[in-house]
């Protein structure tokens, strides 16, 4: 609530952290959220449910809603937006942007959390980061990765009994899946490392109007100098 007090304060709410995206995605871009939304489902089918009474699955899946929406209005939503009036191309938002989201996993270690956990887990979210933007490309709204997003936290810690806790890969089929998938879209983030193209050139929102560029002869600023 406070992310979004703040976004409001400095007029990013509806738009542009909520308008259409102002560069389109590609089609190879589909990947991503596939493969998030097969290992999140896989996950919820593969869970050990006997573990955990209701009201714990509830209270999971609402906390996963938060997490989705927190934060991602805060690096592919004030992230992503003030990259891209700072005059970034898409590579850089996309890099710069997943890079924030993976190293606020760093705190991880201020809970007592292995080192070496804390490292893994910066490479892998470093990685999903990327999938989230190209989810929010491809979808054209930040909307879809804030819902993938607060599928696959839950999801991850219903599959593996705990938060913080590694998913048993031969638990059950579905299972297995999950963790294929999981592999699959931080791998696929390699593809998007290299693939991803554009430039917003300075807007924030695909209704945005362009902004005159200082070396551009048609620019008012330049004319008047």
């Amino acid at each position: 609530m406070v992310l979004l007090v703040f976004a409001r304060s400095i007029g990013f709410v509806p738009r542009p952290l909520f308008g259409p995206q102002p560069v389109r995605g590609r089609w190879w871009m589909w990947a991503a959220p596939i493969l998030v939304a097969a290992a999140a489902v896989f996950h919820l089918v593969g869970a050990p449910y006997s573990r955990y009474t209701p009201g714990v699955v509830v209270a999971l899946l609402i906390a996963g809603l938060f997490i989705g929406f927190s934060e991602e209005i805060l690096t592919r939503g004030l992230g992503v937006a003030l990259l891209r009036r700072g005059g970034h191309k898409e590579w850089s938002v996309m890099v710069l942007s997943s890079l924030i989201f993976a190293l606020l996993h760093l705190t991880n270690a201020l809970s007592g959390q292995p080192i070496g956990t804390v490292l893994f887990t910066v490479v892998y979210t470093f990685g999903f980061g990327i999938s989230m933007y190209l989810t929010m490309r491809v979808g054209g709204n930040l909307v879809w990765p804030m819902l993938l997003h607060a599928m696959t936290d839950p999801s991850t810690a219903l599959a593996a009994g705990g938060i913080d806790e590694s998913v048993s890969t031969g638990s059950n089929t579905a299972l297995l899946i999950a963790t294929i998938a999981t592999f699959a879209y931080d791998a696929f983030a390699i593809v998007g490392f290299i693939a991803t193209r554009g430039d917003a050139e300075g807007r924030a929102d695909a209704d945005e109007p362009r902004r005159a560029r200082h070396d551009d002869p048609a620019s008012p600023a330049v004319a008047t100098n």
